[in-house]
């Protein structure tokens, strides 16, 4: 839990002949992160050679993806199985439907184009409704014509059409205004119009009267939508047949192209393959067994010394993997070093509760928060949301970085209603009790609580560091971590005894000035002199915790404010009555908006620099075990067999 999970690097030994029982095994209980074998395997062994069977692959691969895409999707049902490649590659070359699909999707192009261009005609010949004559006169090949719309770049009625385009015929037909220019002169016009922000239309060139015209084009219309209905026919009926034998069958092969991507990482001899890796040592067990049965022990485990630092597997409960993606965020611990994920799930939200410190705002910020995970859990057919603050949003966050948000928050929420019943604050408003501590006349209490809680998480990041730097047989680094511990101890009794102006010979002081030197001494002996010039920086992260309380207090003054102001404009009339209440719902968002911004980004920092610099490297090396996840196609091996 406070450590990564312990992984151990291995190099597994099997005949040629299991070659597709080893690659199901590494895919399917995806539990091996593979490298390629080691530079003096090299020398004795040959990488395993796919270069042929890759191409053919992939290019099947390729094909069925474009046939799923092309097909109406459907919901898969049940799970496929293939024997071997050999199955696989039969399966989908049964799949003949290439050119019959081809055919369908460009009648379906055709389709859509042709019913676009209808629908344009259809609705400039019902602008063209009350014109009488054969319609050919309009545009010809001697002649163009245009829908005029009096817009203007405003987006206003253009009182001035007249005089931008009095060099050109103009005349009204029913509540159209229409245009005609030469041939020759199209292009001038067209320019003209652009210009002076005019929107215009072109009339095709037709034959015929407009009402004739417009029976036509219905009818051609109606053609149109049975011919499509022809092919959505036929498309669907093609889906509900293959879709899912197809997307099973892209599965399995993208599955098998990946195997022989990390089969390029292998060493070969004439009958055996060698592969190296890295494994959970919880696992070993487990892999062997089911080598052993599906090879009938003909393999070889073999666990390698090495100095090479294994790559980092993070283990916490599931209620704190949310936590996980804040330590990511800023660096993946290595595997021999303490995983604070469960230290920053504990910390952030008591650090975030304090500094809301109110009922009424961690109230609506749980409300809201938990709807914003409804939503994204379960979004919503239809979104009310503009889509350009949306896009704004995700250009921030994914969907999973915005849950992961919403869940950090809702529980540093509830924190914050429980310290709002502490200090007894409901939107900045005193609850009729006597609250257990009162932030308005408590100023200095707290300032003195914050400070601790500084020397309390600054001592306790050195004694973790201690315990880092024990764990991996670093004594030189851990006598550091010490000399900073007990140097903190003495700059802290020294600040304290010059505050209260303490004798320069009494106990506590002379305590400081034992402490102070120990500790410098064994950080020159660790560090040397050039880490002395960090000590200024240990008195600041020691005062910064102080930023809780400030945070605190402007949150409470400036609701206390927006509340005094509405008091106030309530008691003189209805008209400012209203605006008070305008200033108060407004003030309290705005208020509540700061609060999760400067609480949020406050809390992480406190934990970010000012703790985890005590004894976090991070910079670790992730655990990328092989295997792609089956949706459509069966294991065949798990890791709980």
């Amino acid at each position: 839990m406070f450590r990564p999970a312990k992984i151990v690097k291995i190099r597994i030994f099997v005949t040629k002949k299991n070659y597709e029982e080893l690659m199901d095994i590494l895919n399917d209980t995806a539990s091996m992160h593979v490298e390629p074998i080691g530079e003096y395997d090299k020398s004795t062994l040959k990488g395993v050679e796919n270069g042929e069977e890759y191409m053919n692959l992939n290019r099947e691969l390729q094909r069925i993806k474009a046939i799923e895409k092309a097909l109406p999707v459907r919901k898969p049902v049940g799970k496929v199985e293939f024997k071997d490649v050999s199955h696989l590659l039969s399966e989908a070359k049964k799949l003949k439907i290439d050119r019959q699909l081809s055919e369908l999707i460009k009648n379906n192009e055709h389709n859509k184009s042709m019913r676009k261009m209808l629908l344009d005609r259809l609705e400039i010949l019902r602008k063209l409704e009350g014109f009488k004559e054969d319609i050919s006169i309009l545009s010809n090949s001697s002649v163009s014509s245009f829908i005029i719309t009096r817009v203007d770049k405003t987006g206003k009625e253009n009182p001035d059409i007249n005089e931008y385009l009095k060099d050109y015929v103009l005349y009204n037909i029913g509540s159209n205004t229409i245009a005609s220019v030469k041939k020759s002169k199209r292009d001038e016009f067209a320019a003209v119009c652009k210009s002076k922000g005019i929107s215009i239309v072109s009339i095709p060139q037709l034959t015929g009267k407009v009402q004739s015209l417009l029976k036509d084009t219905e009818a051609e219309l109606k053609t149109l939508e049975d011919s499509q209905d022809k092919v959505n026919r036929a498309l669907n009926s093609m889906s509900d047949k293959y879709y899912n034998t197809i997307s099973a069958i892209r599965e399995q092969l993208e599955i098998e192209t990946e195997k022989l991507n990390v089969a390029t990482k292998f060493g070969s001899t004439e009958s055996v393959i060698v592969v190296e890796g890295w494994i959970e040592d919880g696992h070993i067990n487990q892999i062997k067994r089911l080598f052993s049965k599906t090879t009938k022990n003909q393999f070889v485990f073999e666990r390698i010394k090495t100095d090479e630092l294994a790559p980092t597997k993070l283990q916490n409960p599931r209620r704190l993997k949310l936590f996980e993606s804040f330590i990511r965020f800023y660096s993946l611990p290595k595997s021999n070093e303490i995983d604070p994920t469960m230290l920053f799930g504990v910390i952030f939200p008591i650090f975030f509760g304090f500094m809301v410190g109110d009922i009424g705002y961690g109230l609506f910020m749980f409300l809201a928060f938990f709807w914003l995970a409804h939503r994204i859990t379960y979004p919503p057919k239809h979104s009310h949301i503009p889509k350009k603050l949306a896009r704004f949003v995700h250009t921030i966050l994914s969907n999973r970085g915005l849950l992961i948000l919403s869940k950090s928050v809702m529980i540093g929420s509830i924190v914050a209603i429980v310290f709002g019943l502490i200090f007894g604050e409901f939107f900045g408003f005193k609850l009729p009790y006597t609250p257990i501590f009162n932030v308005d006349s408590g100023v200095a209490t707290l300032l003195l609580i914050s400070g601790w809680i500084g020397v309390a998480m600054v001592e306790f990041g050195y004694l973790l560091g201690v315990i880092n730097k024990m764990y991996i047989g670093d004594r030189k680094g851990a006598i550091g971590r010490i000399g900073w511990a007990v140097a903190a101890v003495g700059i802290v009794i020294l600040g304290l005894n010059v505050l209260s102006k303490a004798s320069i010979v009494g106990i506590s002081s002379v305590v400081s000035y034992i402490l102070l030197p120990i500790g410098v001494i064994l950080i020159l002996k660790s560090e040397g002199s050039e880490a002395l010039m960090e000590l200024p920086s240990l008195i600041s992260h020691i005062l910064s915790y102080m930023r809780l309380v400030g945070i605190l207090l402007a949150s409470v003054i400036l609701a206390e404010v927006v509340d005094k102001i509405f008091l106030a404009d309530v008691s003189a009339s209805f008209a400012f009555a209203l605006v008070g209440g305008m200033i108060l719902v407004l003030g309290q968002l705005f208020n509540i908006a700061i609060a999760i911004f400067e609480a949020g980004i406050q809390g992480a920092r406190l934990i970010y620099v000012e703790f985890f610099s005590k004894f976090f490297i991070g910079n670790g090396k992730i655990f990328k075990p092989f295997g792609v996840e089956r949706r459509r196609t069966k294991y065949k091996f798990r890791i709980e067999d």
